[in-house]
């Protein structure tokens, strides 16, 4: 479990008056996380590779049961449109303080945070307040490490895209819009898990020999990987109308 202290090592961006619940809130914060293509235009989608309850008590794990957990986590994988790596980002919601703790995890380990991740909080200022719904980055090297929040744009949005774009998406999806963000017309047309697994398979086979014979004098990495996911994109596409077709008839 990975935790930090909301008060004194997070850096306040953006924070929003909201007239929805807690609950609303969380149901917001759901459809960022299973459904990213509905606002960050530049990933296909989410896998969820994982999700887990976290007791309070620090005991084992156990499987997610109910709605109502204090703490739970979820492991998604983000994968960019147009090829290039995905990257897996553990999801940690702590209901308790009313946090939702988004960071990336590197390959070496499955709880370093490289780039620091970024925090949303669901709170009230004081007694008869509104809620408000806050954006928070790591303060640079509160951890003593130098850690702080870093973007690359495509599947860790700059910190200006999450207080301008995603913020209002969420507090809107919370005071009641979830089901508009259910019906967009930008869902994947292929299982997700499937097209990050084949594409995996693709790439680690086909992508090193393209990229190094690569004759054109544009950059080989940029295309190579794009073609690679136009191909495992076609070749789902294929599979789920032509076998699909067949239990139809069947």
């Amino acid at each position: 479990t990975y935790r930090m202290d909301v008060k004194a090592q997070w850096e306040v961006v953006c924070q929003l008056q909201t007239a929805a619940d807690f609950a609303d809130f969380l149901a917001g914060i759901d459809v960022w996380i299973r459904r990213p293509h509905v606002v960050n235009k530049r990933v296909v989608g989410a896998s969820i590779l994982q999700e887990r309850a976290v007791p309070k008590d620090g005991g084992s794990d156990r499987p997610v049961t109910g709605d109502h957990l204090s703490s739970r986590q979820l492991l998604r994988e983000l994968i960019p449109r147009g090829g290039g790596p995905s990257v897996k980002e553990l999801v940690t919601i702590d209901e308790d303080n009313g946090t939702c703790l988004f960071s990336s995890l590197a390959a070496s380990g499955p709880l370093a945070i490289p780039g620091g991740g970024y925090l949303i909080r669901y709170h009230f200022s004081g007694p008869g307040e509104q809620a408000r719904v806050t954006l928070a980055i790591p303060k640079a090297g509160e951890r003593g490490d130098g850690v702080s929040y870093t973007a690359d744009g495509v599947v860790a949005p700059t910190v200006t895209w999450l207080a301008d774009v995603l913020l209002p998406r969420i507090v809107r999806w919370a005071e009641g819009n979830c089901s508009l963000a259910g019906k967009s017309n930008r869902d994947p047309l292929v299982p997700l898990d499937k097209f990050s697994q084949l594409y995996h398979q693709l790439k680690e086979k086909y992508g090193p020999f393209f990229v190094q014979n690569w004759p054109e004098t544009t950059d080989p990495h940029k295309f190579v990987y794009e073609d690679i996911a136009i191909a495992t994109f076609l070749l789902l596409s294929f599979a789920v109308s032509f076998f699909g077709r067949r239990k139809e008839t069947h």
